[in-house]
């Protein structure tokens, strides 16, 4: 039972800690913008202060996502410490040649495209359009602040700490008590419930299985974090260099080279030597031995 219990206990502290971070500095920024921008009638206008105080947090979503990054990567340091064959295990770092690294950011880029394609088609659902509101209404304030801060926050350090968390930590936990395949599919759900916004959860929990299976099939940390940096930078950047009216009257050639964007790398990984470093089930094997009995030596 320990063994089942220690990893989940590190999984659920990987995540607790990285959430407590981002809600922490956000009670605090709420509490300082009423502080500021309250006044006696605030008490009777609760709903729209609310409304304010989370437009507010999420205008500054960038902050508070590098204030937690680095909260949570100094709290994994302390936690991993003593046990540097599992960081060993879970964070490889296998080096990849320039053309691996070109071909992942396509891919990335693709998949951004193919999930643009699956939001359209699933828009068109009327029960749905409640969910996707809120979720537009979000992402816009989200990519819509300063956009150097935004880019470096939201579209490169918050991909290389949570690859680090979900295909790193977490996975690596998990392949300790459960064969890789049923691993590679919980990370992957637990990387869409990370995300709470039901729209923005159910593709990122594909995008967090497709990730899982890039590391999976390179054996290096290196993979998933480019894939994962060229997805959430093109959404940023083009975000804020796109406007809707040049997007609509090219949007099918663009849609068009996304998915093809997406088909040729993805057989790019699938042939590549490159992503031939099967990981295997050896962390499964290794907990399920018992103990070995301790050595007596002779006085």
């Amino acid at each position: 039972m320990k063994r089942v219990l220690a990893p989940v206990g590190r999984i659920l502290a990987v995540l607790a800690i990285y959430y407590a971070a981002q809600n922490a500095l956000a009670v605090l920024l709420g509490l300082g913008y009423i502080a500021v921008n309250g006044d006696i009638q605030s008490i009777y206008r609760f709903q729209e202060v609310l409304n304010e105080v989370i437009n507010f947090l999420l205008d500054k979503t960038p902050y508070i996502v590098l204030f937690a990054a680095i909260i949570a990567l100094a709290s994994y340091f302390v936690i991993y410490r003593d046990r540097p064959h599992d960081v060993r295990a879970f964070l490889r770092y296998r080096p990849l040649d320039a053309a691996a690294i070109v071909m992942l950011a396509v891919f990335g880029i693709g998949v951004n495209f193919m999930v643009a394609l699956l939001l359209t088609l699933l828009r068109s659902l009327p029960f749905l359009e409640p969910l996707f509101q809120n979720y537009e209404e979000l992402s816009q304030l989200i990519v819509g602040g300063d956009f150097v801060i935004t880019l470096l926050t939201v579209g490169i350090i918050g991909p290389v700490v949570e690859e680090i968390m979900f295909r790193g930590l977490i996975f690596g936990e998990l392949r300790k008590i459960m064969p890789i395949k049923i691993a590679l599919v919980v990370q992957a759900v637990l990387f869409g419930v990370y995300h709470l916004q039901p729209v923005q959860g159910a593709y990122a929990a594909v995008i967090g299985l497709l990730l899982g299976l890039v590391y999976y099939r390179s054996s290096s940390m290196v993979a998933p974090m480019v894939v994962h940096i060229a997805i959430n930078s093109f959404s940023v950047v083009s975000s804020a260099l796109l406007s809707d009216l040049a997007f609509g009257k090219s949007a099918g050639l663009i849609g068009l080279a996304g998915i093809l964007f997406f088909i040729l790398s993805s057989a790019y990984l699938l042939v590549s030597r490159n992503f031939k470093y099967v990981i295997d089930d050896s962390l499964y094997y290794l907990s399920r031995r018992p103990p070995r009995p301790p050595e007596h030596t002779a006085e």
